[in-house]
């Protein structure tokens, strides 16, 4: 009897260091790709006409998966635009929530400010964006998987 008992101790004990690891790993997860969204999105909201294709370089930098080719394909559509008017768009993130998370992915909610001068503005115009925002662990990166405004 003292033997059983001693066995189902021993597989509670392994069921709740398996359940305590993965309570951690998703706290951390939760941790790190908050803190990698808010450095991160600014890039990819952010953009100036007179190194435009550095800063598309340096978002694509942060962006893994079909969203790298469909960001690519994005840009080449505003390129002449963006240096017609003379466009400099410029991000803040100014929150970030998760929504839900595992070890390797989380979904966040991100506040974000977009604020934007061209030659046919008289003064910065100011959008705030609420996005859904994707992070994955890429390589012991995160990195933004999926952008969208909600």
């Amino acid at each position: 009897m003292l033997a059983a008992a001693l066995v189902v101790l021993a597989v509670l004990t392994g069921l709740f260091a398996v359940r305590l690891g993965r309570h951690d790993a998703v706290a951390a997860a939760r941790r790190d790709a908050s803190a990698a969204a808010a450095a991160e999105v600014p890039d990819v909201l952010s953009y100036d006409y007179r190194h435009l294709a550095d800063d598309v370089a340096k978002a694509r930098s942060h962006i893994t998966g079909s969203l790298n080719q469909r960001y690519a394909a994005l840009t080449k559509t505003f390129q002449d635009t963006a240096t017609q008017l003379q466009a400099r768009v410029s991000g803040t993130v100014l929150n970030v929530a998760v929504a839900t998370a595992t070890p390797q992915s989380v979904q966040l909610v991100v506040f974000a400010n977009q604020t934007t001068m061209t030659t046919k503005l008289t003064a910065p115009k100011v959008d705030q964006d609420r996005l859904g925002v994707t992070m994955r662990k890429v390589g012991g990166r995160w990195l933004i998987s999926d952008i969208s405004v909600r």
